[in-house]
């Protein structure tokens, strides 16, 4: 359970799942952050969606951490779908992931990029 964990979420980077296992804390900050990813893509309260995001909004490192867990939860549910109405669902979160990454990358305000994030995503539904 360990070893698949790391594995995703190493994102099939081998250094990068050196560096977890090699640096316990490490690990235990993206685990956090991919369980609160998780959390946040099915949480159905905007106003708690928007909570979930205030830790972010202070360090630009852990938001485009946060939002490339959140890519990588995505391709696993992709991976897992069997219905296009979830392929759609869920490739369309992926283009909102990569449109707010790419804001942060040209200094857009954090928090501003964050808030218009948390708007235009609808919950994912709980199966797969």
């Amino acid at each position: 359970d360990m070893i698949a964990h790391i594995v995703a979420l190493s994102l099939a980077k081998p250094g990068r799942a050196l560096e977890l296992i090699e640096t316990p804390t490490m690990l235990d900050l993206h685990r956090e952050l991919f369980e609160s990813a998780k959390a946040f893509l099915h949480e159905k309260s905007a106003a708690q969606r928007f909570q979930m995001l205030k830790p972010l909004f202070e360090d630009a490192l852990i938001t485009r951490e946060f939002l490339t867990l959140l890519t990588a939860y995505a391709r696993q549910r992709l991976l897992k779908s069997d219905g296009h109405g979830a392929c759609a669902e869920v490739l369309d979160l992926l283009v909102r992931i990569q449109k707010t990454l790419d804001l942060l990358k040209r200094n857009v305000n954090a928090r501003l990029a964050l808030e218009h994030f948390a708007l235009e995503t609808v919950p994912l539904a709980s199966s797969a």
